[in-house]
Order: C-alpha cells, then structure tokens, then sequence
C-alpha cells in the first residue's frame, strides 16, 4: 500500500493564507530609520524568514548576531514599506514592484542583499534592467544607479538600461550633437561618459561610431568650458 506524500508547500500556505495565520506569529520586526525613529512593526514567524534567508536562519537557528533564538523581538533598519514588500515576498505574496520609485527599488535591494534574499535580488536587477527610461531623464536615472553603486549588479543592470536608452535615441549625428550640447556644462559629463563607454560595449561591431561620438561630445564640453 503506498501513502500520498504531504504537501508541505501547499499545508504551509494554507496556514499562513490569513492576517490572523492558524501558527501564531513568533517574532515581530520592530523597523527603525536612520535616524533611528521606529517606523512600524511587521509581525512574523522566524521559521519562514529562516527558511528564506541565511542570515535569519543562522540567528534564528544558529549563532547569529543580530537576532538571537528565544528574542520575541528584532530591531531592523530600513523603510517600512521595503521591509514589509521584503516580508511579502517571503511569504509569496503578491507583491508589486512595478509601482516603485527607483529609490525605493534599491530601498528593497539593500535589504535583499543585507540578508541574502537571492531571488529577490534577482528579481529586482531584472526590474531595473527594464525600468522605464528616457532621453530625458536618463542622466537622472544614471545619477541614481552610480549613488547605489555599492549594490553592483543593481546598479549596473540600471546603467546598461540607461546605455541602451542612448543607443536608441540618438540614432544620427545630429541628434548625438543636440544631446552632447544638452549635458555639456551641466556637472554630468562623467556620468554621460561612461554611459557612452558602456555603449561601446553594447555594440562592438561598431566602435569607430561610438569613439567618433565620444569626441563630438568632448568638443562640446570644451566649447562650453571656452564660453
């Protein structure tokens, strides 16, 4: 006679399914910012957080240190609203991204990345990777990928995206010099470089054009700084 096997995944779901979960939280997130005022708590329980994250697992379950076994509460810095998207995504709720802003995108990175939350990581680099940039506002967003710098892959998933931007719409000489005017004298020429380097990458085939434009675009700096 054989036996079903438990569906633990689906068991686990239906049990946490609610706000009141049929298992009794056992932890509650106390969420400070900075400047170290709390900003809310996020009940929880310590298994799923340890099952989705080493560093909790290793506090919950080993010798961590931030968070011991028996603490009934642990101190988090963050925003509340990154950690709670954090929290939904443990619990494989629907969690919705799209919506944020890209600060608050690398809000969630942080605390993704402060505790190995790998998949989300993931996810969110593919978010910036397809985040909606323009002409207009790609030195902006550039600006903000190199302020996160310290998330690598975040921030340059973010840049390829800017780089990509630019390949696409300056398609001429002309609109190439227009642009080049635009930012020349602006503080951004380093930022705009490099954006213009990582488009030599993204079309190899063709450096002589990328180079050709980089040169345009350092004689318009010059022409700025001469006036």
């Amino acid at each position: 006679m054989s036996t079903t096997p438990i569906d633990y995944n689906s068991l686990t779901s239906l049990l946490l399914s609610s706000d009141t979960p049929a298992i009794p939280f056992d932890v509650t997130f106390l969420v400070f910012d900075q400047e170290k005022e709390l900003q809310g708590e996020v009940p929880a329980h310590k298994f799923i957080f340890a099952l989705n994250s080493p560093v909790f697992r290793s506090s919950f379950c080993g010798a961590g240190n931030f968070a011991g076994k028996d603490d009934k509460e642990v101190e988090i810095t963050g925003t509340l609203k990154s950690f709670r998207l954090l929290t939904n995504y443990i619990y494989n709720k629907p969690t919705t991204l799209d919506e944020l802003t890209l600060e608050e995108i690398f809000e969630v990175v942080d605390l993704a990345h402060c505790y190995h939350v790998a998949k989300l990581e993931q996810a969110l680099e593919q978010l910036l990777e397809n985040y909606l940039v323009t002409k207009d506002s790609v030195i902006e967003v550039a600006k903000t990928a190199e302020e996160f710098a310290r998330f690598e892959l975040a921030s340059q998933a973010l840049l390829r995206n800017c780089a990509k931007t630019l390949q696409k719409s300056l398609t001429d000489t002309a609109a190439f010099v227009e642009f080049s005017s635009q930012v020349a004298g602006t503080g951004d020429e380093a930022v705009c470089l490099k954006l213009f380097a990582m488009m030599k990458d993204l079309q190899p085939q063709h450096p002589e054009s990328v180079e050709t434009q980089i040169i345009i675009f350092c004689l318009k700096v010059r022409e700025k700084k001469g006036t």
